[in-house]
Protein backbone atom coordinates (compact mmCIF):
# COMPACT_ATOMS: atom_id res chain seq x y z
CA UNK A 1 0.00 0.00 0.00
CA UNK A 2 2.94 2.54 0.51
CA UNK A 3 4.26 2.37 -3.12
CA UNK A 4 0.71 2.65 -4.30
CA UNK A 5 0.17 5.76 -1.90
CA UNK A 6 3.84 7.17 -2.71
CA UNK A 7 3.06 6.67 -6.47
CA UNK A 8 -0.12 8.82 -6.52
CA UNK A 9 1.68 11.96 -5.03
CA UNK A 10 4.49 11.72 -7.41
CA UNK A 11 1.39 11.13 -10.66
CA UNK A 12 0.50 14.76 -10.60
CA UNK A 13 3.99 16.03 -11.29
CA UNK A 14 3.93 16.67 -14.84
CA UNK A 15 6.97 14.90 -16.55
CA UNK A 16 9.53 11.88 -15.89
CA UNK A 17 8.47 12.25 -12.07
CA UNK A 18 4.98 11.51 -12.99
CA UNK A 19 5.41 8.78 -15.18
CA UNK A 20 8.22 7.29 -12.11
CA UNK A 21 4.74 7.75 -9.68
CA UNK A 22 2.64 6.03 -12.33
CA UNK A 23 5.36 3.15 -12.56
CA UNK A 24 5.64 2.73 -8.34
CA UNK A 25 2.22 2.93 -8.57
CA UNK A 26 1.53 -0.05 -10.82
CA UNK A 27 3.73 -2.35 -8.96
CA UNK A 28 2.40 -1.58 -5.36
CA UNK A 29 -0.98 -2.25 -7.18
CA UNK A 30 0.15 -6.01 -8.68
CA UNK A 31 1.57 -6.92 -5.30
CA UNK A 32 -1.89 -5.67 -3.90
CA UNK A 33 -3.41 -7.60 -6.57
CA UNK A 34 -1.73 -10.74 -5.27
CA UNK A 35 -1.90 -10.40 -2.21
CA UNK A 36 -6.04 -10.27 -2.72
CA UNK A 37 -6.13 -13.38 -4.42
CA UNK A 38 -4.27 -15.22 -1.94
CA UNK A 39 -5.89 -17.72 0.10
CA UNK A 40 -3.33 -16.87 3.55
CA UNK A 41 -3.96 -13.46 3.38
CA UNK A 42 -5.75 -12.42 6.66
CA UNK A 43 -9.12 -10.84 6.82
CA UNK A 44 -6.87 -7.81 8.89
CA UNK A 45 -4.46 -7.48 5.63
CA UNK A 46 -7.09 -7.92 2.95
CA UNK A 47 -7.75 -4.29 3.49
CA UNK A 48 -4.19 -3.31 3.12
CA UNK A 49 -4.87 -5.13 -0.39
CA UNK A 50 -8.01 -3.42 -1.51
CA UNK A 51 -6.75 0.00 -0.02
CA UNK A 52 -3.85 -0.49 -2.96
CA UNK A 53 -5.41 -1.25 -5.08
CA UNK A 54 -7.93 1.94 -4.54
CA UNK A 55 -4.55 4.02 -4.55
CA UNK A 56 -2.90 2.20 -7.24
CA UNK A 57 -6.14 2.81 -9.38
CA UNK A 58 -5.89 5.97 -8.29
CA UNK A 59 -2.37 6.66 -9.60
CA UNK A 60 -2.79 5.00 -13.37
CA UNK A 61 -6.40 6.69 -14.39
CA UNK A 62 -5.90 10.24 -12.69
CA UNK A 63 -2.59 10.20 -12.62
CA UNK A 64 -2.32 9.33 -16.69
CA UNK A 65 -5.38 11.84 -17.64
CA UNK A 66 -2.89 14.44 -15.42
CA UNK A 67 -0.10 13.77 -17.91
CA UNK A 68 -2.23 13.63 -20.94
CA UNK A 69 -3.50 16.89 -20.00
CA UNK A 70 -0.30 18.71 -20.03
CA UNK A 71 1.34 16.93 -22.88
CA UNK A 72 -0.15 19.14 -25.02
CA UNK A 73 -1.57 16.51 -27.20
CA UNK A 74 1.53 14.16 -27.53
CA UNK A 75 0.06 11.37 -25.45
CA UNK A 76 -3.61 11.26 -27.05
CA UNK A 77 -2.44 8.30 -28.66
CA UNK A 78 -3.32 6.68 -25.47
CA UNK A 79 -7.07 7.79 -25.26
CA UNK A 80 -9.56 4.85 -26.61
CA UNK A 81 -11.18 6.21 -29.15
CA UNK A 82 -14.82 4.83 -28.62
CA UNK A 83 -17.81 7.46 -27.71
CA UNK A 84 -18.30 8.68 -24.04
CA UNK A 85 -20.88 6.95 -23.02
CA UNK A 86 -19.37 3.44 -24.35
CA UNK A 87 -16.77 4.78 -22.11
CA UNK A 88 -18.81 5.03 -18.72
CA UNK A 89 -20.50 1.28 -19.93
CA UNK A 90 -16.84 -0.05 -20.62
CA UNK A 91 -15.14 1.80 -17.08
CA UNK A 92 -18.09 0.09 -14.96
CA UNK A 93 -18.43 -3.00 -16.45
CA UNK A 94 -14.42 -3.54 -15.99
CA UNK A 95 -14.92 -2.73 -12.62
CA UNK A 96 -17.47 -5.16 -11.76
CA UNK A 97 -15.93 -7.81 -13.56
CA UNK A 98 -12.64 -6.91 -11.74
CA UNK A 99 -14.20 -6.95 -8.20
CA UNK A 100 -16.32 -10.76 -9.72
CA UNK A 101 -12.85 -11.75 -10.94
CA UNK A 102 -11.22 -11.20 -7.22
CA UNK A 103 -13.45 -12.99 -5.34
CA UNK A 104 -13.16 -16.07 -7.28
CA UNK A 105 -9.43 -16.22 -7.95
CA UNK A 106 -9.33 -16.07 -3.94
CA UNK A 107 -11.03 -19.59 -4.14
CA UNK A 108 -9.75 -21.42 -7.27
CA UNK A 109 -7.41 -20.49 -10.17
CA UNK A 110 -5.13 -17.38 -8.49
CA UNK A 111 -2.81 -17.40 -11.47
CA UNK A 112 -4.83 -17.07 -14.30
CA UNK A 113 -7.35 -15.06 -11.99
CA UNK A 114 -4.33 -12.16 -11.46
CA UNK A 115 -3.64 -12.34 -14.97
CA UNK A 116 -7.04 -11.47 -15.80
CA UNK A 117 -7.53 -9.02 -13.01
CA UNK A 118 -4.31 -6.90 -14.62
CA UNK A 119 -5.89 -7.13 -17.80
CA UNK A 120 -9.41 -6.27 -16.29
CA UNK A 121 -7.52 -3.50 -14.08
CA UNK A 122 -5.86 -1.76 -17.52
CA UNK A 123 -8.97 -1.66 -19.46
CA UNK A 124 -11.24 -0.14 -16.44
CA UNK A 125 -7.79 2.71 -15.78
CA UNK A 126 -7.51 3.43 -19.53
CA UNK A 127 -11.29 3.87 -20.01
CA UNK A 128 -10.83 6.29 -16.60
CA UNK A 129 -8.11 8.39 -18.05
CA UNK A 130 -9.88 9.05 -21.45
CA UNK A 131 -13.47 9.74 -19.60
CA UNK A 132 -10.87 12.54 -17.46
CA UNK A 133 -9.57 13.86 -20.50
CA UNK A 134 -12.88 14.01 -22.61
CA UNK A 135 -14.56 16.27 -19.53
CA UNK A 136 -11.52 18.41 -18.88
CA UNK A 137 -11.19 19.41 -22.90
CA UNK A 138 -15.21 20.05 -23.07
CA UNK A 139 -14.52 21.87 -19.86
CA UNK A 140 -17.06 19.75 -17.90
CA UNK A 141 -16.70 19.00 -13.95
CA UNK A 142 -17.13 15.34 -12.71
CA UNK A 143 -16.94 17.27 -9.10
Amino acid sequence: MVLTVVGTGFCFIPGFLGFLGIGIAIFGLITGIAGMTSVKTSPGNLGMDIASFIYGFTGLSVGMGFQIKFSNGHLDMLLLPLLESKLIILFFTGLILFIAVQLLSRKKWRAAGICAAVILYLFTSSAAWTILTIFERSGRSII
